[in-house]
């Protein structure tokens, strides 16, 4: 009985190429926005339906509050529509304080009486 080899296969340059240059990019992209990918990952661990969500505008207040816009779908599947994260950052953590129905606006609204509250200002 014979052995029988399958022929090696290369790669092109110019898919090598293409390949390094998403990698490259992905890497630096994901990099961009650590906040918004730590506040999201807060965000999923406290939501009831985590095999179903879209996430919207984040917005940051100084660094210490945000508020993100996230739709998810109930145990039934039924969508809740728009809703905001509260978050607030503590140290190097940002911790999840609760869910708003409400516009974005109004949670950022909210979000910076917290920091004024919490900075002395308000």
């Amino acid at each position: 009985m014979t052995a029988s080899r399958a022929p090696k296969h290369r790669a092109p340059i110019a898919s090598l190429i293409r390949c390094a240059v998403a990698v490259v990019l992905a890497t630096l992209l994901g990099g961009c926005n650590s906040t918004e990918s730590e506040v999201q990952k807060v965000v999923i661990d406290n939501l009831q339906g985590k095999a179903s969500y879209r996430f919207g505008t984040l917005t940051e207040v100084n660094g210490l509050a945000a508020c993100q816009t996230v739709n998810t779908a109930t145990a039934d599947g039924r969508e809740t529509g728009d809703m905001q994260a509260f978050v607030v950052k503590k140290g190097d953590t940002w911790y999840f304080l609760r869910f708003i129905q409400a516009p974005h606006e109004e949670c950022v609204q909210a979000a910076a009486e917290v920091v004024a509250a919490r900075s002395g200002k308000g």
